[in-house]
């Protein structure tokens, strides 16, 4: 047998030798080696792939609003690097809370320490919408205390009106406290507790488990006081102050009183951006007013210690607002310059109307 085919038949043996040896790998498995290992806990509802807004129910846009102005494209800039701390005071810990490419501006309505309709209960946090599916980021690095259903209860039970839920006690604390962040409503879980996870992972998928009427992202943030106190009682902070903004944006932080001298407690401020292009206006649902509220004598509240505000907005591109209150029969009004990367302060009494603070 000539040289050259002696030599292949060999070769030929020896592969076939190997591919009998080697353990078999289906494309199933190949697969699933460079896949993650989720904990997918699932709840009932539609799933929706994950599409530019606008949204479901109460977070959607009205059909007329929405064809007779038409929004171009829309892009939110990264936030600021964190921590993000332009002053001494100031504590921009956390990133932000959906991947680049999903606008995660709160709900302007429904902000922090709202209430409820009907029962009157404390909004806890701050309500993220986006479409279904859209995955939902750790805003910080540390280790999941907390993942799945009975969150309110302390223990796992179906019925709760978080829903599904993920809770991280993070890294990073303020002035010798831990704090802890909380993501509601998910449709799907990917961590399980005493999992670390850095800041960015994707802990679940967006959805509408629980007590809510669309999909969105329930973010809270919670520095309990005392060692043995149950997280579920732990004091609630306003995210907005919390999370870095966006590079180029800025957030607005006030203390409002009402007639009796006191912070007032669930009032009404109306806010026009003097500034805004049609991308940033398609940012926030083609809005050209953001209506918002304060927050004031709730208990479970805990005021930032330098700024003892009640009224925080983020994600508010530099430039010029209009701020609007009525109060009783009066109303007053002042035009503010946000900046980027900063706080503008301002504070209010029915006596001095608006001062700017810097």
């Amino acid at each position: 047998m000539p040289f050259f085919r002696r030599f292949w038949l060999l070769t030929l043996a020896l592969v076939l030798a190997g591919a009998l040896a080697a353990p078999s790998v289906t494309r199933a498995d190949a697969v699933a080696e460079f896949q993650p290992t989720p904990t997918p806990m699932p709840r009932g509802g539609r799933k929706v792939l994950a599409a530019p807004w606008p949204l479901q129910n109460r977070f959607t846009v009205p059909a007329a609003q929405a064809s007779a102005t038409p929004m171009p494209p829309v892009w939110l800039p990264p936030a600021y690097p964190q921590p993000w701390a332009p002053t001494p005071h100031d504590h921009f810990l956390f990133g932000r809370v959906f991947p680049p490419g999903f606008e995660d501006i709160p709900i302007a309505d429904y902000r922090f320490a709202a209430r409820s309709e009907g029962s009157g209960r404390l909004h806890g946090g701050i309500d993220i919408p986006a479409p279904f599916d859209t995955p939902v980021l750790a805003i910080g690095s540390g280790r999941v205390v907390w993942a799945g259903e009975g969150f309110t209860f302390g223990r796992e039970r179906n019925g709760d009106p978080y829903g599904l839920a993920v809770v991280i006690r993070h890294d990073l604390g303020w002035q010798g406290q831990v704090l802890y962040s909380l993501y509601a409503h998910l449709e799907t879980i990917f961590v399980q507790r005493g999992q670390w996870v850095p800041q960015g992972t994707a802990i679940g998928l967006v959805g509408s488990t629980g007590k809510s009427d669309g999909p969105h992202v329930h973010l809270e943030i919670r520095m309990p006081l005392r060692d043995d106190a149950p997280l579920q009682h732990a004091p609630l902070l306003n995210p907005e102050l919390w999370i870095a903004p966006p590079v180029g944006w800025g957030v607005l932080v006030g203390q409002v009183y009402d007639e009796q001298g006191r912070l007032w407690d669930f009032g009404t401020i109306t806010i026009e951006p003097r500034d805004w292009t049609p991308e940033v206006r398609a940012l926030w649902q083609g809005r050209r007013l953001i209506v918002t509220h304060t927050y004031g004598r709730a208990g479970g509240i805990l005021r930032d210690p330098y700024y003892q505000e009640n009224f925080a907005l983020n994600n508010l591109p530099a430039g010029r607002y209009r701020l609007v209150i009525e109060l009783g029969d009066q109303k007053y009004e002042k035009v503010v310059m946000v900046y980027p990367g900063r706080v503008t302060f301002f504070l209010f009494t029915p006596e001095d109307g608006f001062e700017v603070v810097q």
